[in-house]
């Protein structure tokens, strides 16, 4: 089983290679490294805050809720590539039913009785039957969310082989108005070395100055760390699946390979 998944992302990202900003030579490399096992792990975080509005939102028909919209589109993208199909989902930002003392959470699992789920579908059902039961709260703040999937990446990265390689990716779906953009930005310089790329989706229509200012393709975070954030705004691809896993994988490839070869 775990052979056919590696058929199945090798041949995934050959149908979508053209598509992504890389050189020829680094998406060769970046599928040999998947054709040779490297597997990828796939964790996702949702923003449970109040700024939201309501986009969370529970709709009955159509295709639900901007954050349902989003989730679905990307994740169609991504989760073909995970290696063994288990995603930890988690919320930040908003009270969890099993609160103690109605504390915001900045991480936690979206259902604490099944922290990870096993499909796509599952990922939807989950969302939508339990954020009707989280308080909306904040501040919004990544840094949670983030050192969670660094302890993921280091683990990888102390045990990594030649033979045993794992790659973290963190997709972050928010409407983008965080508070501790400091912390975050020092979080993701200290986690550049690490197996580890984060995707930010942004869903609804705010100010995405500061998601942009993460991605740090105009202004790099840092002179000397390796670029390991993306950012995407979900609006601007709405109707155009090719131009959104365009944009999702954009930097996948050299992400992956800018690791491997350090």
């Amino acid at each position: 089983q775990q052979q056919q998944q590696q058929q199945l992302t090798f041949s995934n990202f050959k149908v979508i290679e053209a598509k992504v900003k890389a050189g020829p030579a680094q998406v060769h490399s970046f599928l040999h490294y998947l054709h040779n096992g490297c597997q990828i792990s796939l964790i996702t975080a949702i923003d449970c805050t109040a700024s939201n509005g309501r986009l969370h939102d529970v709709i009955e028909y159509g295709d639900g809720n901007p954050y349902e919209q989003a989730l679905s589109a990307v994740g169609e993208i991504l989760c073909g590539y995970d290696h063994d199909q288990q995603f930890p989902l988690y919320g930040f930002g908003g009270v969890p039913p099993l609160s103690p003392n109605g504390r915001v959470s900045h991480c936690f699992p979206l259902d604490p009785q099944r922290p990870v789920v096993s499909s796509l579908e599952e990922m939807l059902a989950v969302y939508r039957r339990h954020i009707k039961r989280i308080v909306l709260s904040g501040p919004t703040r990544f840094s949670s969310v983030v050192e969670k999937a660094v302890e993921q990446a280091t683990h990888a990265h102390n045990v990594m082989t030649a033979t045993q390689q794992e790659y973290t990716v963190l997709l972050i779906l928010t409407d983008g108005v965080i508070e501790d953009m400091d912390a975050t930005i020092r979080l993701l310089v200290k986690a550049s070395p690490l197996p580890l790329s984060v995707i930010i989706i942004g869903v609804g229509n705010a100010d995405f100055t500061l998601m942009r200012r993460l991605d740090g393709d105009d202004t790099p975070l840092s002179s000397t760390s390796r670029d390991i954030t993306q950012f995407v705004e979900f609006n601007n691809f709405r109707g155009d699946p090719t131009g959104l896993a365009k944009e999702v994988l954009a930097e996948i490839p050299r992400q992956v390979i800018d690791y491997m070869q350090d």
